[in-house]
């Protein structure tokens, strides 16, 4: 049997820690470099900077800024303001042919937790020696802004109708650090920490509004800053411009992309910027997704299953509109089926999308090509679209009711769960520059997943949260818990019990996980 839930909706947003932007010069073969970078919190004595897709035993600097531009400098496009200069770090490639050339610049954030540094933004980009390149010297990779930012931290909510509670865990200590139950936090759809975690965004779909949280010091203190005239479902933060997206009526009678002011201090705060007119006009609409660049919008209908894109970039000429209309998703198995959750890559190329098919009929994934307006076919040797599933090359078997999609923040992997029996979860290999390259790795972290219907990367995408409660055909889960599961190999990191809420133990609804 089919289950769906439609008045809650299970959406974990993440938070955009680094934010994509600018176009790439490519290199030789035309391949462009890519440079990404996660986890940018104080104290985090692992971070630093992942190049991919360069030419290969070439250098290449890691350039850093206070501020970004779009200049053309010695035959490429430079994203970074000369006049904030904050230095560079040169490093020597891996690889020995065009696309091939990898590296890693380590730049350990042992900084004291300075307020002032909290939330401050930088900019870097990656510079590579390239004689293929379109100026014959230099290739370089899209810019990235980044937020210094609090420890990490897990906000889990829930959907359960009224009074929902919700979770502020300290990850490494497994420890709830905070619950309570504002009414913002009432049928949780979707939450996202802002200003170097200093703010936590939720959206509730049954209080019909968006409120904030500052979570600087704990217990923090909470404020409705939007009321709708209908459910908001989802949040996603364009960190740029200080605008937090959501769906919801704008009061128009029909659900819209709609982008709320945030910026510190403005007199509009919380007010609407800008709304989508008519972005879907049939089906149940309620999941949906900013990509980390925030230039396009994934939106997600049920009943008829399709996917439209929306371009959410305001220096576009095609700003508001839809590049795709309820594109079809028409899974490899047939069946009744639901798209439940969607991805967009970082490069803005691809949206992944998890359907959900009848009972333990395995989960799918299908990959929609942005640019070329079509959906990625997983095995050319058979005819039609196959999605990763059963019958694609190689074969992808996930479990059944697939509803939980993250993906990397360099693109090279997505993590997947699902609810069907016990639960289940795995990791799906990805590469970039090549569609035809992918696999599926399914994990047995040695605990049950039950109602496992979230799987959240942390910010730096070492682990994968994943927040379980009982069920009756699971009857060895005892009680709520967030899982804490290594993001190679989904070996359990940890466990923290949380409370039973007022509802009977098949009704914790835990469905946001998000990581600060």
């Amino acid at each position: 049997m089919l289950k769906h839930c439609v008045a809650p909706a299970f959406l974990a947003a993440s938070l955009f820690a680094q934010q994509p932007y600018g176009d790439p010069t490519p290199g030789t073969g035309g391949f462009e470099p890519r440079l990404s970078a996660a986890g940018p919190w104080i104290g985090n004595a692992n971070f630093g900077f992942d190049i991919q897709g360069g030419l290969g035993s070439t250098l290449a600097f890691v350039v850093f800024s206070t501020d970004d531009a779009d200049l053309s400098l010695f035959g490429f496009n430079l994203l970074l303001n000369p006049a904030g200069n904050l230095g560079s770090i040169l490093t020597l490639l891996t690889g020995s042919g065009p696309g091939e050339g990898e590296g890693f610049v380590p730049l350990p954030l042992l900084l004291p937790p300075t307020p002032a540094l909290i939330g401050a933004p930088f900019f870097a980009q990656a510079v590579l020696s390239d004689g293929g390149s379109p100026g014959g010297n230099f290739s370089a990779s899209q810019g990235v802004r980044f937020e210094l930012a609090l420890e990490p931290l897990v906000f889990v909510g829930c959907s359960i109708g009224s009074n929902d509670p919700y979770q502020l865990i300290a990850p490494f200590a497994n420890l709830v650090v905070n619950t309570n139950s504002p009414p913002q936090v009432n049928n949780c759809s979707g939450a996202v920490f802002d200003d170097g975690g200093q703010r936590l965004f939720v959206s509730s779909s049954i209080g019909n509004m968006v409120g904030m949280a500052n979570t600087a010091t704990l217990p923090p203190t909470w404020t409705t800053i939007y009321n709708s005239a209908g459910p908001c479902y989802g949040l996603g933060i364009d960190e740029t411009r200080d605008w937090l997206w959501t769906l919801t009526d704008p009061g128009t009678g029909r659900r819209e992309l709609v982008a709320l002011d945030v910026a510190t201090g403005s007199p509009t705060f919380g007010g609407i910027l800008v709304n989508t007119t008519n972005v879907t006009t049939s089906g149940i609409v309620e999941r949906w997704s900013l990509s980390p660049s925030a230039r396009r919008a994934a939106v997600l209908t049920a009943f008829p299953s399709s996917l439209t894109i929306v371009d959410t970039d305001p220096t576009s000429p095609t700003f508001l509109q839809n590049l795709v209309s309820q594109f079809a998703i028409t899974p490899t198995q047939n069946g009744i089926n639901l798209p439940n959750q969607v991805r967009i890559t970082p490069d803005d190329r691809y949206a992944l999308v998890i359907v959900q098919l009848a009972g333990a009929t395995p989960s799918e994934i299908a990959r929609f090509d942005i640019v070329n307006n079509a959906w990625i076919d997983h095995n050319p040797t058979l005819p039609g679209v196959q999605h990763m599933s059963p019958s694609s090359l190689p074969p992808v078997v996930l479990g059944g009711a697939g509803t939980g999609l993250s993906v990397s923040s360099d693109g090279r992997f997505a993590v997947v769960a699902g609810f069907n029996g016990c639960g289940w979860a795995g990791r799906i290999a990805l590469d970039p520059s090549d569609p035809q390259s992918f696999g599926y790795t399914p994990w047995n972290p040695g605990v049950l997943l039950s109602n496992a219907w979230t799987a959240s990367l942390s910010t730096d995408d070492t682990e994968v949260g994943i927040a379980c409660w009982p069920r009756d055909s699971c009857p060895a889960v005892a009680s709520p818990q967030l899982f804490r599961l290594e993001a190679v190999t989904g070996a359990l990191l940890g466990t923290t019990p949380i409370a039973f809420n007022a509802n009977p133990n098949t009704l914790q609804n835990l469905y946001t996980v998000v990581y600060r």
